[in-house]
């Protein structure tokens, strides 16, 4: 995994991509950053947060792609965040021993960064949700600066993790990560990523067992609390939010779906788009880029998605929640 990411730094640094840390406590966080020219800047900064245990490098064919749209969609600036651990930049050092650390250290990079639309998928996604509410209530940014900053316009959630639908779904998600952490490692969450596993995953099976086996982990794990798994502070998002799901995401599963979408249609953000991707898991920016590209670049442009793309997705447009597959 060294030789890849230092292959795939070389690249990024050679497009354009700076490598910038910033620290909280004993973890470092890791942001790739890339400045745009667009013609005329209408909406600042683009900011990816990947899930847990993800690395930046898993988007960045995606993140090329999207370049050339950010730009002529107004945008300055795109920045990946690189969590410490399994298989990012900085796979060495250690990840956050709890969930409030990290959200604390995402919270303070996103004020800093104070970005106009924020990508989260999974933990990410909950990540993402977190600032924006939070930026709702009036609890962030910390720092008011002098353009008055009051949080994301935009958020687009790929399979975010919480806000579950109901106890037997929650409890079924905080199984696997138990097991994972209690020995079982990869064996735990492998069935739960894919619809159809890319065949070289099998390769980074030793580097997940080492990150799934480190006492940060564990102590993350174990920090979990059930406010993780309530919808309820979706209301407050003033952004106008985008979410994509995977059919077979049995790790993040679609009926909460409309959970999500129940409490964000009530936020000042207004109703929210949403389509789930056919015959795709837990990863969708891995097992279905091109669909998932598509999306990504008609949302960037407010714009439904495509009729011809039901060979792929599909619109959702219930909001009450349910205990049925949708």
């Amino acid at each position: 995994m060294q030789a890849f990411h230092s292959v795939v730094r070389s690249v990024l640094e050679l497009s354009g991509f700076e490598w910038e840390l910033r620290r909280a406590g004993d973890a470092r966080m890791g942001l790739w950053r890339r400045k745009l020219k667009p013609a005329q800047i209408t909406a600042g900064r683009f900011v990816l947060i990947p899930g847990f245990g993800d690395t930046s490098a898993a988007w960045m064919t995606i993140v090329s792609a999207l370049i050339p749209l950010l730009s002529r969609a107004g945008y300055s600036e795109i920045v990946v965040l690189d969590f410490p651990g399994y298989s990012g930049f900085l796979s060495e050092e250690k990840f956050y021993p709890s969930v409030d650390l990290l959200v604390s250290a995402t919270q303070d990079v996103l004020d800093s960064l104070e970005p106009h639309t924020i990508l989260g998928h999974s933990l990410g996604g909950w990540l993402t949700a977190r600032y924006a509410s939070d930026c709702g209530n009036g609890s962030r940014p910390k720092i008011q600066r002098k353009f008055g900053y009051t949080g994301p316009k935009k958020i687009f959630l790929i399979s975010p993790a919480g806000g579950y639908l109901n106890e037997n779904i929650r409890g079924n998600v905080e199984e696997v990560f138990k097991k994972m952490v209690n020995g079982e490692g990869l064996n735990a969450v492998r069935p739960h990523l894919f619809n159809q596993e890319p065949f070289w995953f099998k390769f980074l099976a030793r580097d997940f067992n080492h990150f799934s086996s480190e006492e940060n982990v564990k102590l993350f794990v174990e920090s979990v609390t059930p406010e993780f798994g309530s919808a309820d502070h979706l209301q407050f998002i003033q952004a106008k939010s985008w979410l994509i799901w995977g059919d077979k995401d049995t790790l993040t599963p679609t009926q909460s779906m409309p959970l999500w979408m129940s409490h964000l249609s009530k936020s000042p953000g207004g109703v929210p788009q949403a389509v789930v991707l056919k015959n795709v898991g837990h990863s969708p920016h891995i097992e279905a880029m091109p669909a998932t590209l598509a999306l990504l670049g008609q949302f960037l442009f407010e714009k439904s998605p495509h009729p011809r793309g039901d060979r792929w997705w599909r619109s959702v447009t219930s909001f009450e929640p349910n205990t049925t597959e949708i």
